[in-house]
């Protein structure tokens, strides 16, 4: 009885498998319920770590998807974070958001040497922005 009690508990802490974990579209993560203009402008975009070769040649890509990275957006003057939801198999995410200015950030697992810079993003009514978030690898 002890041993089911305790596998009822780890499975109620089990992780639940989102949408883009499955490979599809990024679930809608944000904003509140009735924020205005955020049904129809926010931010895309996708992960990739750079570069994947110590060296490139012109017309060959240098960068790949990085799935599966857990993205976090804030306000651009701080305060808590508004979103956060992991990027698909494609390195692809999506935040519905109202017209602002924000703050993505990627959050890597531990252990992932990669170097990362936030990014500073205007959204602006009725528009998605676009971005690319690099994770720098180091490699040179």
């Amino acid at each position: 009885m002890t041993v089911k009690l305790v596998l009822m508990g780890l499975m109620a802490l089990a992780p639940v498998v989102t949408l883009a974990e499955q490979g599809s579209p990024p679930a809608n993560t944000t904003p509140k319920p009735g924020a205005p203009g955020a049904a129809d402008s926010g931010i895309r975009g996708v992960v990739v770590r750079w570069p994947i070769k110590p060296s490139s040649r012109a017309g060959e890509t240098n960068s790949a998807p990085m799935p599966h990275v857990t993205v976090s957006v804030q306000p651009e003057n701080g305060g808590a974070e508004i979103a956060r939801e992991k990027a698909n198999e494609n390195g692809r995410f999506e935040f519905k958001l109202p017209p602002g200015k924000y703050v993505v950030v990627p959050v890597l697992e531990p252990g992932l040497r990669f170097r990362v810079r936030n990014q500073t993003v205007e959204v602006k009514d009725k528009k998605f922005s676009e971005i690319v978030l690099s994770c720098d690898t180091g490699i040179r």
